[in-house]
């Protein structure tokens, strides 16, 4: 696993087939072999550390709640139109951040023609992510 530490001290951690690529508020996490490049829908994730806020993304009563380690987390997957490919799935999730007003958000979408994505990237990302003081 390699690690990637951004300026205001969020920390993820990646398998060695995965890179992040750092943002104003956190990191993009793509393939590292940039496989990306030559497919009609890239694998993406995006991790952010918000500090200060509530994720102002959907109701918070289609909110599902899970445990992760220690720390709880806050999750919807929304199914979207998709195309040739089959539908669009949006997972978003945010957890808070103790001692402070912030949270951090993840993202991820996916396409299937069959179910729901398993979102097994962001999942292993939140599963990896810390704050660093």
């Amino acid at each position: 696993m390699k690690e990637y530490v951004h300026k205001n001290g969020l920390t993820i951690k990646l398998p060695a087939d995965f890179s992040a690529e750092e943002t104003d508020e956190g990191f993009i996490v793509q393939p590292a072999d940039g496989s990306n490049k030559s497919v009609r829908f890239p694998v993406e994730a995006r991790v952010a550390l918000l500090k200060d806020g509530k994720p102002t993304d959907g109701d918070e009563k289609r909110m599902q709640q899970k445990s992760v380690g220690n720390r709880t987390l806050k999750y919807r997957v929304e199914k979207l139109d998709g195309g040739s490919g089959g539908a669009e799935y949006d997972f978003f999730a945010y957890e808070s951040v103790a001692g402070s007003s912030g949270y951090i958000s993840y993202r991820q979408r996916e396409q299937s023609e069959n179910s729901e994505p398993a979102f097994n990237l962001v999942w292993q990302i939140i599963e990896n992510t810390r704050i660093k003081n």
